[in-house]
């Protein structure tokens, strides 16, 4: 029983050390001297362990526990364990977390949801692509960071968005083993008397110790999605939380959010005054940093920024490559393009939207006139499978690179229009694209009468390597064969990172053909016209530049 009960307090301490990325520092058997160790850092491990304890509860999310355990790994600086018992139990701890791992498809699902929702704000934030058109930008690096800094970081993002996540997946899937549930809550049951040991023992103020109820009333405050309200709910009860950094966190985030920038700096500055440095690497701290930086925008000095960017560097995981590209965004706007190429690169090496990383890059040479470097890396583009076109074509309409369009024409061109047909009903427009023109959140519609109609099925022909298409029930072909007049369709791959259209024209092609087979049995010599619809690709129109297409090619 004792040996249980113990295990069931650094149970509750490690699970929140791991929510956190906790450094835990711990006082060494018989120290004596009271430098070595302050004992609010133990006061700060109770208080994240109740936060961590309740968030698991309350969200009952597979991914939320396996950020637990990640955390745990890769945080927890074991030096400052000086009990080999501790170090036991933490062993313990580690084999009772990895029971219900989250599955490689589970976690790819949440990575790739993150990644899209960061290169979509960046593409919204460079490109000007939503409005069809190039936007060469000011300052497009600075808009850059805003974009990033609206995502957030991983970490943050996940509890963020956790609703929009729900929607794509089968709930019971996602929840917590009730085993694990049941222990965690027999933890929590627990962990009072461990406080008040540890109260008595180092002689804490009890208002600066966090309780289970207030607690609770905090994480449900966070899971509000109305700003003002959220606000409103943490500025109640930042009396009981004065001494608890996270919250200062999302205090200042609420009035960022809304727009109160003194407030916010104001928390910023409480966070830092609260936080006691027991992370190895704090997701909170880096975010601190990020937000303000993000809040100070021009107007901060160069010593700040570069103050800011290096403690966002150092407490940022290998996961939290959104991070990592904040900063290199931040320094592309100081025109420090080499720590930013190094930062890009770094991103680039973990295989992070490869496509937009590079584009990017590419960008941070034309911006630094380094056009050896340029050729370079649109060269490495061209060949490179993991790259989209439209991140290639972006470049040309910077640069009017005849050349550049040149060398992806063959992939535009491929794209082509097909009939299906349907015995006694309408046919099918089939529309065929390169795999490297489709991202996995294309929109790919044809326009009729000013309206927009999306596909009704999507496929993948994998020894073409093209995307299909199909446009259901679109064109009686016996009628259209009567009329003299041609027409034209157009369809658009639509996407934020560069649009494209592209108009195929329905040409009416006639054929001689003999009777059928019963006829040429009885020998009969008769002929009859066979009309059909042969859709010939004849303009495209990359982002705001339209090209007619001939037999050469794309006519520039």
């Amino acid at each position: 029983m004792k040996h249980h009960f113990r295990f069931a307090v650094v149970l509750a301490v490690f699970l929140a050390l791991g929510s956190q990325g906790v450094s835990l520092a711990q006082t060494p058997a018989g120290a004596d001297d009271a430098k070595a160790y302050d004992p609010i850092q133990t006061l700060l491990c109770l208080n994240y362990a109740m936060e961590s304890l309740c968030k698991v509860i309350s969200y009952n999310d597979i991914v939320i526990l396996d950020q637990e355990y990640t955390n745990i790994i890769n945080n927890i600086n074991a030096s400052k364990i000086k009990d080999d018992e501790i170090v036991s139990i933490f062993t313990h701890l580690m084999d009772r977390l990895t029971a219900q791992k989250i599955q490689d498809k589970q976690k790819t699902l949440v990575e790739q949801n993150y990644e899209r929702q960061v290169s979509n704000a960046l593409y919204d934030a460079i490109s000007g692509a939503t409005s069809g058109t190039s936007v060469i930008a000011i300052n497009p690096f600075s808009l850059a960071s805003s974009a990033i800094y609206g995502v957030g970081s991983s970490y943050f993002n996940y509890r963020k968005n956790l609703e929009q996540y729900k929607q794509q997946r089968q709930e019971s899937e996602w929840s917590i083993d009730q085993q694990i549930m049941n222990d965690l809550n027999g933890i929590r049951k627990e962990f009072f008397e461990i406080t008040v040991r540890l109260t008595n023992k180092y002689k804490w103020p009890d208002e600066y110790r966090l309780a289970e109820n207030q607690v609770n009333d905090y994480v449900e405050a966070l899971k509000d999605s109305d700003s003002e309200r959220r606000f409103r709910k943490l500025e109640r009860m930042q009396g009981d939380f004065r001494a608890f950094p996270p919250f200062w966190y999302y205090f200042g985030l609420a009035a960022q959010e809304n727009k109160d920038e003194a407030k916010a700096l104001e928390c910023y500055a409480k966070f830092d005054e609260t936080n006691k440095g027991i992370f190895r690497k704090d997701p909170f701290l880096a975010a601190v940093n990020i937000n303000r930086l993000a809040m100070l925008g021009n107007n901060a000095t160069a010593a700040q920024v570069h103050q800011g960017l290096e403690v966002i560097l150092k407490n940022s995981q290998k996961s939290e490559w959104n991070n990592v590209l904040f900063a290199a965004m931040q320094y592309a706007t100081l025109k420090e393009y080499k720590t930013a190429d190094d930062l890009l690169l770094q991103n680039i090496d973990e295989m992070h939207d490869v496509s937009l990383h590079k584009r990017i890059r590419a960008e941070l040479m034309l911006e630094s006139k380094s056009t050896d470097d340029y050729a370079k890396i649109t060269k490495d583009m061209v060949n490179n499978a993991n790259v989209h076109i439209q991140d290639i074509l972006y470049l040309y309409g910077k640069t009017n690179d005849t050349q550049l369009l040149r060398q992806v024409e063959k992939q535009i061109l491929s794209i082509t229009l097909s009939l299906q047909s349907h015995l006694l009903a309408t046919h099918d427009f089939v529309l065929s694209v390169p795999v490297r023109l489709c991202y996995a959140d294309i929109d790919v519609v044809i326009s009729n009468d000013g309206k927009s109609i999306p596909s009704s099925t999507v496929s993948v022909d994998p020894k073409t390597e093209m995307c299909l298409f199909t446009f259901a029930n679109v064109l009686d072909v016996a009628k259209y064969v009567q009329q003299t007049t041609e027409i034209e369709v157009t369809f658009g791959l639509m996407h934020k990172s560069y649009p494209i259209t592209v108009t195929f024209a329905l040409q009416m092609v006639s054929q001689t053909k003999q009777s059928g087979t019963v006829s040429k049995w009885l020998g009969s010599k008769e002929t009859y016209d066979d009309k059909s619809v042969v859709p010939k690709l004849v303009k495209v129109v990359i982002g705001n530049k339209e090209y007619r297409v001939d037999d050469s090619g794309l006519v520039l």
